[in-house]
């Protein structure tokens, strides 16, 4: 018995050390993706002995060809210099093709447009093309995705692009508009949607001055993302079928936080469902504006919605911080938020950071098992409901 159990450990051991790697694959000539005349093996190996890259492959498009997606794809690592689409025409419809990635870099800095270009559709096909990258995105020098190659005959035939982005999506394009619009009928339609996947904490982070415009814009349940910019903004657009503005949607139990300078604007929304967390780092506080707290667009929040101060700006509440509130969450590397009104709370966490109620009161929250207490304070008039006025100076 202990041979045998030796023998099967040893054959284990043998077959896990052997386990394919991920090979490298270079496009060498403008083609589909399914092609195998449009390939060269840089370094591992082809166990499919089909000529073209394996599920779990690294792939680069050098600048000066054009990769064509012509059916979804499992990859690894996804590099391209050159030109992509991520479908081709004819194929029938509805379409349903996605890129399952793990991280993906459009790269603009060794050549001129269009290399460094990608048309996330080629448009003429009803259904979608989901880019599902779970880590990091980014678009370097003069990179830009098109929304679509082409527009489709009537806007119910356009295809529609989704990304998906479980890690930091970066955007370093000096590109006016890095993910152009789709121009249907002279009119222009923010058509991709962009939804952060998976839990933890993901960045949008735009370094360059330049607006970044969208469809919606998801962040799940368990997800935190932060929308970080230069000075310009986020512009939510409007659907393609119903002319209806999209929305930054933080749904239940996501997180979204708008760090300044960053802002929102355009023709859409921001909505947040129940227990979801808004936050804002904006010397304004919870204001709405031109590059002001949340920027331009309408919001309408769930009653239950945390609203979140964090940074190291000194802030203010904001007009549209009302009373009572449901939950404020404190939550600064500096400065300290600055009331300008009375303020009740249900709920409060004081995770770091000071309230300065200064002239007016803070009441809240309900009860004791309603605080969150931290390394936070509160200076200033605090009315703790649970206690009697003398016990107000214990906590």
């Amino acid at each position: 018995m202990k041979t045998r159990f030796f023998a099967i450990a040893l054959c284990a051991i043998v077959l896990v050390g052997t386990s394919a790697q991920a090979a490298d694959w270079r496009v060498k000539a403008t083609g589909n993706f399914s092609t195998s005349s449009t390939w060269e093996l840089v370094s591992g190996s082809d166990p499919s002995g089909l000529g073209i890259p394996n599920s779990g492959d690294n792939i680069e498009v050098p600048a000066s060809f054009k990769l064509w997606f012509d059916q979804s794809t499992t990859l690894t690592t996804v590099l391209i210099k050159g030109e992509a689409c991520g479908s081709v025409y004819p194929m029938t419809a509805p379409i349903n093709i996605v890129h399952k990635w793990v991280t993906f870099t459009l790269d603009g800095t060794t050549a001129v447009w269009p290399n460094g270009s990608l048309e996330l559709v080629e448009g003429r096909t009803q259904g979608s093309v989901t880019y599902d990258v779970s880590g990091n995105m980014s678009m370097l020098g003069d990179a830009g995705f098109y929304c679509a190659r082409f527009a489709a005959g009537t806007k119910e035939e356009q295809t529609i692009p989704n990304l998906k982005v479980g890690g930091d999506f970066t955007i370093s394009s000096s590109r006016g508009f890095p993910i152009y619009p789709l121009n249907y009928g002279g009119t222009l339609y923010d058509m991709t949607n962009l939804e952060f996947t998976g839990t933890g904490a993901s960045v949008l982070n735009v370094t360059v001055l330049t607006t970044v415009e969208f469809a919606d814009v998801i962040v799940p349940n368990g997800k935190k993302a932060t929308f970080r910019s230069a000075g310009e903004g986020i512009y939510i657009g409007k659907d393609l079928i119903t002319d209806i503005g999209k929305n930054l949607l933080v749904k239940t139990g996501g997180e979204a936080l708008i760090e300044s300078p960053m802002f929102l604007w355009g023709v859409g929304g921001i909505t947040t469902e129940a227990n979801s967390t808004l936050g804002v780092s904006a010397v304004e506080g919870f204001a709405s504006g031109w590059k002001q707290g949340l920027g331009t667009l309408p919001l309408t929040a769930d009653p239950s919605t945390i609203a979140k101060y964090f940074g190291s700006l000194t802030q203010a509440l904001g007009p549209l911080m009302v009373s009572p509130a449901y939950k404020l969450a404190l939550d600064k590397s500096g400065g300290a938020l600055n009331m300008e009104k009375d303020l009740t709370v249900h709920k409060l966490a004081l995770t770091n950071g000071t309230i300065n109620t200064g002239s007016f009161t803070l009441t809240g929250p309900d009860t004791l098992a309603d605080l969150e207490q931290g390394a936070g304070q509160v200076v200033g008039n605090w009315v703790k409901p649970w206690l009697t006025v003398s016990e107000w100076s214990v906590y």
